[in-house]
């Protein structure tokens, strides 16, 4: 498992040991702690180190203050680490001096470094969180479907990811709204190339898995489902008409092996 630390601060004489530095002062004493060398990377001085058998990287922008959510951006997606593995130290000018706060989320709150994260990094498509999914289409209009007749509804299958942009829900979620915006941006449903259905497939044993550098992060099983995909499009029926080429994102009961979360 992999977390980035970002101190931010400003590069040149005139900024050293200043309050507004204080995150390239706690990156320096961290990298020290932990027995890592800072060296010259792409957009600021990186250092490798470890703790716990975690490996740690610290980054000091070197990109001003006002342009580090370029450099914390680049390194985001250069070491594929998703925000939830991202800590940002700063100052912050409303707090007593030597008082600390955590904070998992929040605004900017008119902090130029912060404002510059948020604009390149709280989109939904910087780094979302994916759940692979059986995608099922839809081959005829129906409304009202009985259970035992839906699947001749299901003309063809495929593997999609799910994408959740989850610095964006836990914003909403801490201020107790509606989630959806999380989820309801272009591209946030990737489908593959879907497979025509023939005697031979049995939806309800297919199996997949996903593999990410050739190593397998995630497993699903249709058998695994909580509701039979003939009982979710019956249902779902009752409310909606489903017209030809509908799509049906199934989530199964999975099993993980990565640091990511997985949802059952």
């Amino acid at each position: 498992m992999k977390f980035l630390i970002v101190g931010l601060g400003n590069i040149g004489k005139e900024y050293e040991a200043t309050r507004h530095n204080i995150g390239f002062l706690v990156a320096d004493a961290l990298a020290s702690d932990l027995g890592g060398v800072f060296e010259l990377g792409k957009f600021g001085a990186v250092a490798n180190c470890g703790f716990k058998g975690k490996q740690i990287v610290i980054l000091k922008p070197n990109t001003y203050m006002n342009l580090s959510g370029k450099a914390l951006k680049y390194w985001m997606n250069y070491l594929q680490i998703p925000i939830e593995q991202v800590f940002v130290i700063v100052d912050d000018l409303a707090l007593p001096f030597g008082t600390l706060r955590v904070r998992p989320s929040g605004t900017d709150a008119g902090h130029n470094g912060l404002k510059s994260i948020f604009g390149r990094n709280r989109h939904p498509w910087s780094y979302p969180h994916y759940e692979g999914e059986i995608v099922l289409r839809i081959g005829t209009n129906g409304k009202k479907i009985q259970e035992k007749f839906a699947n001749k509804y299901i003309d063809a299958f495929t593997i999609g990811f799910d994408l959740t942009a989850r610095d964006i829900q836990n914003d909403l979620k801490s201020k107790g709204l509606p989630w959806e915006l999380a989820k309801g941006f272009d591209g946030s449903a990737i489908i593959g190339n879907f497979i025509k259905i023939n005697e031979n497939i049995n939806l309800s044993e297919l199996k997949f898995s996903i593999l990410k550098n050739d190593v397998t992060v995630q497993m699903g099983n249709a058998a695994d489902m909580i509701f039979s995909f003939e009982r979710v499009i019956s249902f779902v029926s009752q409310y909606f008409t489903l017209q030809q080429e509908s799509t049906f994102l199934a989530r199964q009961k999975e099993k993980c092996f990565s640091n990511r979360r997985c949802f059952k």
